[in-house]
This record gives C-alpha cells, sequence and structure tokens, in this order.
C-alpha cells in the first residue's frame, strides 16, 4: 500500500500521519520505527499517541527522541490501564502520561506539528465542552511549566 501511496501523496503535496494506536500496526516504539523504515520517504510520518505508547509499556523519552524526526502530529490524552487490562481514559493531568517531560522533548526537537487533545474521560462523553477546558487549562499550564509557546508550521 505504501508504494502506492507515498508517490500519490507526493503528487498532490500532501503527508500521511500514521498514528500510533494500541493493537494496531504501530503500537510500539519497534513496530512505528518499521513502518518508517518501509516508507523512508518524508511523505510518510506519524500521528504520535504517547499514552497509547506508554500503554505499550514505551518511554515517554525515547518515544519523543526516536519518532521527533518524523512526527507530524500528535494526540495527547490520558489514563491508565486496569488490573483487568482494560483501557482507562482521564483528564489530561491524571494518568501514566508524563506531559511535561513529553511537551519539554518536543520543544527541545523543535516541533512544529499540532498539539491534539484527545478527551475520552466518561466525563468527556457527558460533559465534553467542561472536560475540552479543563484540558486545554491543563495544556496551557504545562506549556508555561516548560517555558513554551509552540506555533504550528503551514500546513
Amino acid at each position: 500500500a505504501l508504494a502506492t501511496l507515498v508517490p500519490l501523496a507526493r503528487e498532490v503535496g500532501v503527508r500521511l500521519a500514521f498514528e500510533t494506536h494500541m493493537r494496531q500496526l504501530t503500537d510500539t516504539l519497534a513496530s512505528s520505527q518499521r513502518l518508517l523504515g518501509l516508507a523512508e520517504s518524508d511523505a510518510v510520518g506519524l500521528t504520535v499517541d504517547y499514552s497509547n505508547m506508554v500503554f505499550a509499556g514505551e518511554g515517554e523519552a525515547q518515544v519523543v527522541v526516536d519518532l521527533a524526526d518524523r512526527t507530524y502530529n500528535t494526540h495527547l490524552k490520558n489514563g491508565w490501564i486496569d488490573a483487568s487490562g482494560a483501557w482507562r481514559f482521564e483528564p489530561l493531568d491524571r494518568g501514566w502520561t508524563d506531559y511535561a517531560l513529553v511537551l519539554r522533548l518536543l520543544r527541545d526537537k523543535a516541533y512544529r506539528g499540532f498539539l491534539t487533545v484527545e478527551c475520552l474521560s466518561p466525563e468527556a462523553a457527558e460533559h465534553p465542552l467542561c472536560t475540552a477546558a479543563h484540558d486545554l487549562k491543563v495544556l496551557r499550564s504545562l506549556l508555561d511549566q516548560v517555558g513554551w509557546n509552540p506555533t504550528p508550521a503551514d500546513p
């Protein structure tokens, strides 16, 4: 599929960003790197979901460092996995993923893509606007904490 997609993406002037997602083709750092190795063109990159990578047992710092050059978008959410193996999504400031670390490293790597907050907590279904406002406030606080005022690259 990449042999077809990469030339088409180049032709129309877009970049493809495959999400790092649990139980999918890019669910670990190694499998994400394998995909990028199959498509050595910068037309193919990733939407890195840091919590999905943490859920898979990956360290945030290694994910940022190893994938930074081909990270075109991010998903920022948080949560944990319970004893039964179920994913439990929480507001951005509660869970296993250390976003102060992630954002500091993205800043240091001069990341210019989007920071996309993904609200999946149970509260988000009942109170989507309040949940999004809370997570945006958390994100802004974290950005202030790490001294970063990101400006996305032009699309």
